[in-house]
């Protein structure tokens, strides 16, 4: 079978952007923003190719802004808890001898002056008894499965339009066969790979459902490793895909492929944030669908979207339209270049890099983490995507919630180029077709995503049943799959509401 898959590195891992294809006399604009469309794609003349790579030359300098916001994000953050601390401190010294001022500080309008430093753990390892028994550093999901006592199995799932998605199975071989040996697809976010649902070990959400005995698939999204059927990591079609195509055609591979392989009717689906979303895009696409789930987790789901706070986000990014990106961030893999600086750089240089991004981005921190996985979680955070997925969320986040950009590309059979360039009306998805159990766990700090009027939505359209919902206060987007206490508060019921769809 490898034999027939396209794009392979040398490794198995994602391309350098270098080997991305086109005119040599432009490769800085490629390598920066891995724009591989031809020279004449762009308009055939020297004076629109100068034009296209200052385009990619903005995008560039947009990206670096980006990081010095962050970084400045977080020095101010930094600066004010320490005057907080000194703040609360100074007014326990003067409580000492004075009473009154004793009664004041202890007010609750005053007590929340160290609370932020209650809840943030110590940064000291040896704080941390898992830091000594658990403290895997490691981009190989095989490693971290091993290292926990898990079988691990590597498949590859063929998607009806020629992508191959490498999907990793973690088990406990003491438990396979048991009655509680169901089968269970865990799908991740956006701009990660499935390695971010096993990052935390022993404290991951794979990990804690394999030790309860389920059967675990972790699914790459297509792209996450450049494998196709008959087309290489260089083809523009390789690229062009957005959420229509990944929930049309990646889901019910995943999920048809799992039912073959362990002959059960029904698999659990465990989805975080647009993982969740893929799949509520996948139950529109085929009605069917639902028949072949138990349940349906939804992980902080990116269904009802709004645009983060920051200026940057919510009144320049969040107002780009697909071409816009793609001309400004890449014509086909999205800023290839984090990936260039993950590969040459120290996980821990990296880890803290990309944690200041994404924390100023989208308004999550590290609070509730084990801040020493920090460097294995980034491992797996960026992977590579289209830009064309990239702008179909900024089109969602302008539009409120799920919208459906055009009808799903199909390479493998032929089609005209009025066909791929057509792009429909933009049309929400609906909830009719969620005809099985759901469970939402909703982040209480999100500032991404609405979980409510998902709830809504699904009970006024389907007669699908809202099984469990909880707001799990003080957390964030990532909280859910990485919190230090998200074992006790998301894993276990989790393995309950599977346990009781089996029934």
């Amino acid at each position: 079978m490898t034999t027939a898959i396209m794009g392979v590195g040398e490794n198995g891992g994602v391309p350098a952007p270098s080997s991305y294809s086109g005119p040599s006399w432009v490769g800085l604009g490629q390598v920066l923003m891995g724009t591989a469309v031809p020279v004449v794609t762009l308009g055939g003349t020297l004076a629109i190719d100068i034009i296209a790579l200052a385009l990619q030359g903005f995008g560039a300098l947009l990206l670096t802004c980006v990081v010095i916001l962050g970084v400045v994000d977080c020095i101010s953050a930094k600066i004010k808890t320490k005057l907080r601390g000194s703040s609360a401190s100074g007014k326990a010294e003067r409580s000492k001898s004075n009473p009154r001022a004793k009664s004041e500080s202890e007010s609750p309008a005053n007590s929340e002056l160290a609370a932020p430093e209650a809840e943030v753990e110590s940064d000291i390892a040896k704080d941390d008894p898992d830091y000594g028994t658990d403290n895997v550093r490691t981009s190989e999901v095989r490693v971290i499965a091993e290292h926990n006592g898990l079988k691990y199995e590597e498949h590859m799932v063929p998607t009806e339009d020629g992508h191959i998605l490498l999907t990793h199975r973690v088990f406990d071989p003491k438990l396979a066969g048991s009655k509680s040996f169901l089968p269970v697809l865990c799908a991740h976010g956006v701009l990660t790979g499935a390695g971010v649902l096993i990052a935390g070990s022993k404290r991951s959400l794979a990990v804690h459902l394999a030790k309860a005995g389920l059967d675990v698939w972790l699914m790459n999204s297509r792209a996450t490793y450049p494998l196709h059927k008959f087309l290489s990591a260089k083809d523009p079609r390789f690229w062009d895909w957005g959420l229509d195509e990944l929930g049309h055609f990646d889901v019910p591979a995943a999920i048809s492929f799992i039912k073959q392989t362990t002959s059960h009717a029904k698999v659990a689906y465990i989805g975080h944030s647009q993982g969740a979303a893929q799949a509520f895009v996948a139950l529109q696409s085929h009605p069917l669908l639902a028949n072949d789930i138990s349940v349906l987790v939804g992980l902080a789901p990116a269904v009802f979207v709004h645009p983060p706070p920051q200026w940057i986000v919510k009144h320049l990014l969040a107002r780009m339209n697909v071409t816009l990106v793609r001309i400004l961030f890449g014509h086909q893999s999205f800023i290839p270049l984090m990936l260039t600086i993950q590969r040459y750089s120290s996980a821990a240089f990296f880890g803290n890099l990309a944690y200041l991004v994404f924390n100023y981005l989208f308004s999550w921190n590290d609070n509730r983490w084990q801040r020493w996985r920090r460097p294995t979680y980034f491992q797996f955070t960026p992977v590579a995507v289209s830009s064309r997925l990239v702008g179909h969320w900024f089109t969602n986040l302008r539009n409120g919630r799920l919208c459906k950009l055009r009808t799903p590309v199909n390479y493998s059979k032929a089609i005209s180029s009025d066909e791929v360039d057509s792009v429909t009306a933009l049309e929400n998805y609906q909830f009719r077709n969620v005809n099985c159990n759901v469970a939402i766990f909703h982040a209480g700090n999100d500032s991404l995503v609405d979980s409510q009027s998902l709830a809504k939505a699904i009970k006024e359209q389907s007669t699908g049943k809202i099984i469990h919902y909880t707001d799990l206060e003080g957390y964030s987007h990532m909280d859910v799959v990485w919190a230090k206490d998200a074992p006790q508060r998301v894993f276990s019921p989790i393995v309950q509401l599977i346990s009781q769809g089996s029934e």
